[in-house]
């Protein structure tokens, strides 16, 4: 049931179906409780892991998008050139 040293939400939510399943209760207990486990817990879970992965992919995109302004902040701004200006360089013709 477990794999390796590791437990995991997943892990003891199936280790609580099967002490459930094992337990010594009446009909309509057993089936309430695994109908929590199954279905009520489950669904909890998926939420909270769907919030937590948003969490990750948006601080994230946060890092990222802080690195790159870094970066860019260090870069040498282009000199805009007005439009019918002559440009400030003169091309290298090859001589042919």
């Amino acid at each position: 049931m477990f794999s390796g040293n590791c437990i995991n939400p997943i892990n003891v939510r199936e280790a609580l179906i099967s002490m459930t399943k094992e337990a010594d209760l009446p009909d309509d207990t057993r089936k309430q409780y695994l109908e929590f486990l199954q279905d009520t817990l489950h669904k909890e879970y998926l939420d909270l892991l769907r919030k937590e992965i948003t969490r990750a992919f948006v601080y994230s995109y946060q890092e990222q998008r802080s690195h790159c302004s870094r970066i860019t902040s260090t870069m040498p701004r282009p000199t805009l050139i007005r439009p019918g200006a002559r440009p400030q360089y003169q091309r290298r013709v090859a001589a042919g």
